[in-house]
């Protein structure tokens, strides 16, 4: 049976560090089940011979890329062959081409019922699960994957990547390192442990698996960015100087490139050149929030709180909830003489922080509040540590 790729991401989410390459996920295709061989002497069997058909057909299809033809097809073969676990997997495979995550899980878990020890169908369980975010249940399947075949190194760099998105970091360093050792050629077991190594304050650490991973893998632009950005969250400068300048000759039109230069710019004190990386990553790509904060941030150290207004308003319009956007607009509207307008900014900051229980936050907004009440000037503005 041919086994088809599909890329699901599954990388840890990190603030200094682009996401790892996703796992590549093996999943079950739609194939034809071999023709079960008739004696001579005996009687054709139509509803055999149909279903046959219907899945020579839906393969046809699927070759083609028709993928929702062919899953009304494998949906029309399930009451025909309601024991065969290969129908409910290519309903699976079919519905995760196309994003429906939930769909394909239902049908993967129809298909583990039916071949409880497959362990293609319970790793592709996993997959789509933690696609749909449901990281819990993806555990599970990902460690019966594990059980099935304990030197499937795909499975344990998926039950590290759920278990680090849990926060159950020794856990996943454990699964990361037992895919390592599984397949040591793989780029993505490196990756994937120093995201986590990185995220939990180790840069030291992580570079040094990331470039491992380089050497296995030179050409990836994304694994270099990493190199850069770990980098430059260690304060070597001048090293994450070199890699951006020589990414930036392969990749101009790399947003999350721009982002990073912007940064270096930025902790050199040039907020100039940093501003104009900052709105070369927004222009190409307008959805990326980091870019739009940073855009932000430089506006209001240089005290331009025109400029700033409208760069707040975008990124409230990308996330409604960002609490820290809503104090920084307030800010900025303070600046201009808005005080109503920031009254109501500054407000909507108060309750995110108290939702948050964030009580240093709670306290800078509580004050500005008094001082906008008593006319008392804006304080300067003062950024986060990059």
């Amino acid at each position: 049976m041919r086994i088809f790729v599909i890329k699901l991401v599954a990388s840890v989410l990190l603030a200094q560090v682009p996401q790892p390459t996703p796992i590549q996920i093996p999943v079950i295709p739609p194939s034809n089940p071999a023709p079960v061989a008739t004696p001579a002497n005996a009687t054709p069997d139509p509803a055999k011979a149909h279903l046959e058909e219907l899945l020579e057909q839906a393969g046809k299809l699927v070759d083609a890329k028709q993928y929702g033809a062919a899953l009304q097809i494998y949906q029309k073969a399930l009451p025909l062959a309601p024991n065969d676990p290969r129908i409910p997997a290519g309903i699976g495979y079919l519905q995760a081409l196309q994003g429906n995550y939930a769909d394909a899980a239902q049908a993967f878990e129809q298909a583990v019922s039916l071949d409880p020890k497959n362990n293609y169908y319970q790793y592709a369980l996993a997959s789509v699960l933690a696609e749909n975010g449901d990281n819990s249940q993806a555990e599970v399947a990902y460690r019966q994957s594990t059980i099935l075949n304990p030197r499937f190194a795909d499975a344990w760099l998926g039950l590290g990547t759920v278990e680090a998105r849990q926060q159950e970091y020794p856990q996943a360093e454990a699964a990361f390192q037992f895919a390592i050792r599984l397949n040591p050629h793989n780029p993505q077991g490196y990756i994937s442990l120093g995201s986590i190594l990185q995220q939990q304050g180790d840069p030291e650490a992580a570079l040094v698996l990331f470039r491992h991973a380089l050497k296995l893998n030179p050409h990836d632009p994304d694994l270099q960015l990493a190199i850069g950005s770990t980098l430059l969250s260690m304060g070597n400068l001048t090293a994450a100087t070199q890699v951006f300048n020589q990414l930036r000759r392969q990749q101009p039109r790399n947003a999350d490139l721009a982002l990073k230069i912007g940064q270096l710019y930025q902790l050199n004190k040039d907020l100039v050149q940093a501003a104009a990386a900052y709105n070369q990553a927004a222009a190409l790509q307008p959805d990326l929030e980091a870019a739009q904060v940073a855009l932000g941030e430089v506006d209001l150290l240089q005290s331009d709180y025109q400029a700033a207004v409208p760069v707040y308003q975008r990124v409230l319009a990308l996330d409604p909830n960002n609490a820290e956007a809503y104090y920084n607009y307030g800010l900025a509207l303070y600046n201009l003489q808005e005080p109503d307008l920031a009254l109501t900014a500054l407000e909507q900051a108060q309750t995110l922080f108290q939702q948050r229980q964030d009580q240093v936050a709670l306290a800078k907004v509580q004050k500005l509040l008094q001082q906008i009440q008593t006319s008392v000037p804006a304080p300067n503005f003062t950024p986060p540590t990059p």
